[in-house]
């Protein structure tokens, strides 16, 4: 890929990045420090490097493991910042894909594998919108990133072959051995941010049981959801004109749905009435 290209398109990611800043709009718990933050993931302070930007942090921590042409494996829609960091570096990312309930095609990642494509993988955990995450087959290893960006109860430990990413109260860190971090660029001072009033994901699932949309698997920091027999653009459109927060970005594994951003959590009966209306107005265009 000529360097030209290679720029064009990190910035591309960059501009018109949607689950970038649904995560980072995601901020469940408090900030209350470093030592407190050590305490609950169970792990030395001194492996742990904090970034007041997430994405920033992503960058730093994939250019640290990968050199020019190394590949990153993947499965959209994940964080753009992994795709930029991927391409920042000289390397490239292989995107395995996901099925239309966002199911990761592990056996794409495992003919990767086998073929010795891959340099690195990524595991979501959870998945950022729902549907299941990539799983290493016991007999590859490749070096592994660890995206909890999405998760209240991260599960990390310190090993050299592994960084964890997370964020806590709007302060984003990374797990990984002293001498791994050392490569990473990191902030200091850290300031958190208040987390948001907003309905949780398991609530605007139920809320929507009685509707023709489909939300498999539901979980993360938006609401994936789909409806047979209609685009997602098509769908996205539709939401929007009744003022739901609808996202989309244009990618295969995005043909079906759309990722509803979480209401007020005081709002989600007016939000579940949105959506009827929504959907009734395709009902009638047909």
């Amino acid at each position: 890929m000529e360097e030209a290209t290679r720029k064009r398109i990190i910035a591309q990611l960059a501009d018109r990045a949607v689950i970038e800043r649904l995560v980072e709009s995601h901020i469940p718990e408090a900030w209350i420090g470093l030592d407190a933050l050590a305490k609950d993931l169970g792990v030395p302070a001194d492996c742990i490097a904090l970034s007041s930007s997430l994405a920033e942090l992503t960058l730093s921590a994939v250019g640290s493991v990968l050199e020019p042409g190394d590949v990153l494996a993947l499965a959209e829609p994940c964080r753009e910042s992994w795709l930029r960091g991927a391409l920042a570096c000289g390397g490239r990312f292989l995107d395995v894909g996901r099925d239309h309930r966002l199911r990761p095609m592990e056996m794409a990642l495992h003919r990767a594998l086998e073929d010795g494509r891959v340099d690195a993988v990524l595991i979501e955990h959870p998945a950022v919108l729902g549907g299941g995450t990539l799983d290493l087959p016991d007999d590859h290893d490749p070096f592994i990133f660890v995206d909890q960006s999405a998760s209240v109860t991260p599960e990390v430990a310190v090993d050299s072959g592994v960084l964890h990413l997370g964020q806590t109260g709007g302060v984003a860190w990374v797990v990984g051995t002293p001498e791994r971090l050392a490569l990473i660029e990191g902030d200091d001072p850290i300031q958190g941010r208040s987390a948001e009033d907003r309905a949780d994901i398991e609530s605007m699932a139920e809320a929507l049981q009685g509707s023709r949309l489909l939300c498999d698997q539901p979980g993360g920091v938006a609401l994936w959801a789909r409806l047979p027999g209609v685009l997602g653009a098509e769908l996205k459109r539709a939401l929007q004109a009744q003022d739901v927060d609808t996202r989309r970005r244009n990618h295969p594994s995005w043909r079906e749905g759309v990722a509803l951003v979480p209401p007020a959590s005081g709002a989600i009966d007016s939000w579940a009435r949105a959506i009827a209306e929504a959907l009734s107005s395709l009902t009638d265009a047909e």
